[in-house]
C-alpha cells in the first residue's frame, strides 16, 4: 500500500514532530475557540504514545539484529563442517560480536516488564553459543555426534522463540497504543463537540492525519520487518512520501535486508566458484576460471593471478580483465609479489598509496597504469612460500572493497590453492602413466622379438632330436634314449612357453585374430580324456568328462581347444593323488558353458583377483614348487573375452577350484545352415 505523499511547507520535508506540532498548534486553536481542558489533556497523551511507539519499534529493530546475528553465525557453523574452511570461523566470530552488541542494546531499550523476557532470551543465546564454541573449535572436517547437533538446533530454535516472543509482545503493545491513540482521538472529538462543530471536525482531520501519516508507515515497516525475520528474504518496505523518521527506519530495513540477501547470493555463487576450479586438471583452465569467476563476482575491471612456474619456467600470470575497463594491466602481470603474506591475509586499500614499502613502488606504477582505485592482494598456497597470489582491481573513483569482498577473495583462493595442488599431481600422474605405458609396449616387444627368435633354434633342435629318436643317424641304447626323451619333454615345454608368449604379444599388439567356424564344444571336451588320461592316471587324479551334444558356438577351434587344454592341465597339476578334475559342457538358455572343477589346492581368497594377470603364480603353488610360468590363465581370459564370452572363478583353498567359461551359443539358424 502506498502512502499519498505529504505536501511540503516551503521545500522542508515533512517530519513525524512536524505532523505532531501541526496538530498542537490547530489544538491550542481548538482550546483557545473552545476551551483548554480537552487539549491539556490530549496533547502529553499524543506525546507518550508517540515515544512509546517508538521505543516499540526501536527495540523491535535491535531484536531483528539479534536474530540476524544468531542466522549468520549458524550458516557459518554448518558451512565450517561441511568444509573445513577458515573463512567460516571468522565469519562467526563477527557474527558472535555482534549478537553480544544487540543483545546488550536489546536490554538497554527493553521496557522493564520485557526485562525477563529478555533474559531468557540472553540465558538461551548463551546456551547455544557455548555448544557452538565446542564444534567452531573441532578440527576441520571432524563431524560433530548426533547428539550435539541435535543439542545445537534445539537451543537455537529455543533462542529464536525467545526472540519472537518479545516480538509478540511488541506488536501487542503497539496494538494497545494505536488503540489508545484512537481512543483518544474519539475522546476529544467527544469532548469538543460539546463545545463545538467545528473542534470536532479538527479534532477528526487531526487524528485521521495522524493516523495515516504514523500508523500506516510503521504498520508497514513492522510487517516487511516480520516478513524477513520469517525467512522471506524478498520482502521490502515500499511506501513513499511517509514522515522523515520513518522513512530513515524504512531505509534501513531496506539496505540491511538487500545487503543479508546480496552477501548470501554472493557467497553462493563464490562456493559454486570453487567447485568449478577444483573441478579442472589442467592448472591452466582452473586459473582462467577463478579469473573469470572473481571479475565477474566482484564487478571488476582487472584480474590478475600469478602463480608458481612451471618446472623450470617463468611465473605464470593470468589476466582477465571487463569489457569496459580501462587501463592496462600487462606490466602488473610481470611484476612479482615478493611481499605477500604466506597464511593469506589481504591487501587491500581504496586507493593506491603513493609511499610505503607494501606495495613496493614498482607494484605501485603498475597499478597506476592499470587504472587502479581499490584493489585486494591475497597470496594463497599450502607451503610456507606462497604459491601465487590473486589481485583484483577496480578503478579509480569506483566503490571501494568491503571486509565481505575481501572473505569472498580468500575463499576463491583457497580454493583455487587446492585445484593447483591436484591438478599438479594429475599431470605427474599423468606422466608416470605414459611412461609406464611406454615400459609396457617396450617389453612386449621385447618378449614377442625374443618369442621369435627362440622358435627357430628351438626348431633345428626339435629336427635333429626326431632324426636320432628314430635312430636314422645310428642306434641308441637304452641311456641314450632315456636322455634324448628328457631333452624331447623339455623342448616341448619350451615351445608351449614360446608359443603362449607369442600369443600374449599378440593379444597386447591387438594382431590377434581368430579364424571362427561351427565347433561342437561337446567334441572338444569329450577330447579332453583321451589327452590327459595317461597324464591324470600317472599323477593318480581321474579325469571325467560330461558334455551332451551338440554344443555349438562360433569359435576358433584350435583357441578354444588351447582353452580347454591350459584349464585340464591346470586342474591335473594342482590336484593331488587320488582327486578328481571334471570338464563338463552344457546348454543355458542362448549360451553354452564350459565348467573345469578340481579337487586341488585352491587359490588363497586374496590372489584371487590377480589370477589373470601376466606371471602371476598363486602363493601355495609356489611353496609347493609347482611348475608353471602364469601365462595360461590370461591367455585363456584373452582367448574367452575375443570370443564374447565371459569367464568366472569360484575357489576355495585347500578344497579345490571351479572355473566357468560362458559363451555366445551359435543361433539356431546357423546350426540349420
Amino acid at each position: 500500500m502506498r502512502v499519498p505523499a505529504l505536501r511540503r511547507r516551503r521545500g522542508r520535508p515533512v517530519t513525524v514532530a512536524g505532523l505532531l506540532k501541526r496538530a498542537f498548534v490547530a489544538l491550542v486553536g481548538v482550546i483557545v475557540i473552545g476551551g483548554t481542558v480537552g487539549v491539556v489533556a490530549a496533547g502529553p497523551a499524543y506525546r507518550a504514545v508517540n515515544l512509546q511507539l517508538a521505543d516499540a519499534v526501536r527495540t523491535r529493530s535491535v531484536n531483528q539484529e539479534v536474530r540476524a546475528a544468531l542466522a549468520r553465525a549458524a550458516l557459518a557453523l554448518y558451512g565450517y563442517q561441511l568444509t573445513g574452511e577458515e573463512p567460516y570461523r571468522f565469519e562467526y566470530q563477527l557474527a558472535k560480536s555482534a549478537y553480544v552488541s544487540a543483545t546488550a542494546r536489546l536490554a538497554q531499550s527493553a521496557a522493564p516488564r520485557d526485562a525477563p523476557y529478555v533474559e531468557d532470551l540472553q540465558q538461551n543465546g548463551a546456551d547455544w553459543w557455548a555448544l557452538t564454541d565446542l564444534q567452531m573449535v573441532a578440527p576441520p572436517g571432524a563431524q560433530p555426534s548426533g547428539g550435539a547437533v541435535a543439542a545445537t538446533q534445539v537451543r537455537y530454535a529455543q533462542v529464536i522463540a525467545s526472540s519472537q516472543a518479545i516480538d509478540s509482545r511488541l506488536s501487542e503493545r503497539a496494538a494497545l497504543l494505536f488503540r489508545t491513540v484512537n481512543r483518544l482521538n474519539v475522546g476529544a472529538l467527544v469532548g469538543l463537540s460539546v463545545l463545538t462543530l467545528l473542534g470536532m471536525l479538527v479534532v477528526a482531520v487531526i487524528g485521521t492525519v495522524v493516523t495515516r501519516r504514523i500508523t500506516i508507515p510503521l504498520g508497514q515497516v513492522a510487517s516487511a520487518i516480520g516478513e524477513l525475520s520469517r525467512g522471506h528474504d524478498e520482502a521490502r518496505v515500499t511506501f513513499t512520501g511517509a514522515p522523515v523518521e520513518i522513512m530513515a527506519v524504512a531505509a534501513a530495513v531496506n539496505k540491511a535486508a538487500g545487503q543479508e540477501f546480496e552477501e548470501r547470493r554472493m557467497l553462493g555463487e563464490s562456493q559454486g566458484l570453487g567447485v568449478a576450479i577444483r573441478e579442472h586438471m589442467s592448472r591452466t583452465r582452473a586459473v582462467a576460471t577463478a579469473a573469470q569467476g572473481l571479475g565477474d563476482l566482484l564487478d571488476a575491471d582487472h584480474v590478475v593471478i600469478m602463480r608458481e612456474a612451471d618446472e623450470g619456467g617463468e611465473p605464470v600470470a593470468e589476466v582477465w580483465s571487463a569489457p569496459d575497463a580501462v587501463g592496462d594491466p600487462a606490466a602488473l602481470a610481470r611484476t612479482p609479489v615478493d611481499w605477500a603474506l604466506p597464511d593469506g591475509r589481504a591487501f587491500v586499500a581504496a586507493t593506491v598509496p603513493d609511499t610505503g614499502d607494501i606495495p613496493p613502488e614498482a607494484e605501485r606504477a603498475a597499478l597506476r597504469a592499470a587504472g587502479a582505485g581499490p584493489v585486494i592482494t591475497v597470496a594463497f598456497g599450502e607451503d610456507v612460500v606462497p604459491a601465487g597470489h590473486v589481485t583484483v582491481v577496480r578503478r579509480d573513483g569506483r566503490p571501494a572493497f568491503v571486509p565481505f569482498d575481501v572473505q569472498l577473495v580468500t575463499m576463491v583462493a583457497g580454493a583455487l590453492s587446492r585445484a593447483l595442488t591436484q591438478a599438479r599431481l594429475f599431470e605427474r600422474e599423468h606422466r608416470l602413466v605414459t611412461q609406464l605405458q611406454e615400459v609396457d609396449a617396450a617389453k612386449t616387444e621385447f618378449l614377442s622379438t625374443v618369442s621369435h627368435e627362440l622358435r627357430t633354434p628351438l626348431t633345428s633342435v626339435a629336427g635333429y632330436l626326431e632324426v636320432l629318436l628314430d635312430q636314422d643317424a645310428g642306434p641308441l641304447n637304452g641311456a641314450q634314449e632315456r636322455m634324448l626323451r628328457v631333452i624331447e619333454r623339455n623342448s616341448e615345454r619350451l615351445r608351449a612357453l614360446i608359443e603362449d608368449l607369442l600369443i600374449v604379444s599378440r593379444v597386447e599388439s591387438g594382431t590377434f585374430t581368430l579364424n571362427t567356424v561351427s565347433v561342437d564344444v561337446a567334441e572338444l571336451v569329450a577330447a579332453m580324456r583321451q589327452a590327459f588320461e595317461p597324464a591324470a592316471a600317472k599323477a593318480g587324479v581321474t579325469v571325467v568328462c560330461e558334455a551332451a551334444g551338440p554344443l555349438r558356438v562360433r569359435a576358433d577351434r584350435d583357441q578354444l581347444d588351447r582353452v580347454l587344454m591350459n584349464l585340464t592341465s591346470n586342474a591335473v597339476k594342482f590336484t593331488p593323488d587320488g582327486g578328481t578334475v571334471t570338464v563338463s559342457g552344457r546348454a543355458d538358455g542362448p549360451d553354452v558353458v564350459i565348467t573345469v572343477r578340481d579337487t586341488g589346492i585352491g587359490i588363497p581368497a586374496d590372489e584371487v583377483p590377480h589370477l589373470f594377470t601376466r606371471f602371476f603364480r598363486a602363493s601355495n603353488a609356489t611353496k609347493r614348487e609347482i611348475a608353471g610360468t602364469g601365462l595360461g590363465l590370461p591367455i585363456v581370459a584373452a582367448i574367452v573375452d575375443r570370443h564374447g564370452g565371459t569367464i568366472g572363478v569360484d575357489t576355495r583353498e585347500g578344497q579345490g577350484t571351479t572355473i566357468t567359461v560362458r559363451l555366445p551359443g551359435e543361433p539356431a539358424a546357423a546350426e540349420e545352415s
